[in-house]
C-alpha cells in the first residue's frame, strides 16, 4: 500500500480492467455507511486486512472502525510499552541522545 492510502487493484481473474492501464492506481474505499457495510462486509474487511483503517458511519458521523487483528495487536503492544515506566525512562534517554549502544560483537555467546 502506498503512503497515500492507495493500492493497485485487479479484478477477480487477476487481470486489470480493460479501461485501466497496468500501472493505474485506484483509491481504496475506507469509509462505509452502515448500509454499504451490510452490502459489502467482505470488501471492508479486505481493506482493513490490507492495513487501512475502515470507518463506519451513520448519518455521516463516524460510529465504528474496523482494523486488522495485526494492527490491533501492534496498537496494544505500543500501549503496553508506553505504560511501562522503565521503557519510558529508556525512551527519554534515547530521545535525549544519552542512551549507550554497544556493538553486537561485544555480546556474550
Amino acid at each position: 500500500m502506498s503512503p497515500a492510502g492507495r493500492i493497485d487493484r485487479t479484478t477477480a481473474s487477476g487481470k486489470f480492467d480493460e479501461l485501466a492501464s497496468p500501472d493505474s492506481i485506484f483509491v481504496v474505499k475506507d469509509t462505509y455507511s452502515i448500509r454499504e457495510l451490510q452490502r459489502d462486509t467482505a470488501g471492508a474487511v479486505r481493506v482493513a486486512e490490507e492495513g487501512a483503517l475502515v470507518t463506519v458511519t451513520r448519518n455521516d458521523r463516524a460510529v465504528a472502525h474496523v482494523i486488522s487483528s495485526e494492527r490491533l495487536e501492534s496498537l496494544l503492544e505500543t500501549m503496553e510499552l508506553l505504560g511501562d515506566q522503565a521503557f519510558g525512562r529508556e525512551l527519554r534517554k534515547l530521545q535525549r541522545g544519552k542512551l549507550k549502544f554497544h556493538p553486537v560483537d561485544d555480546l556474550a555467546d
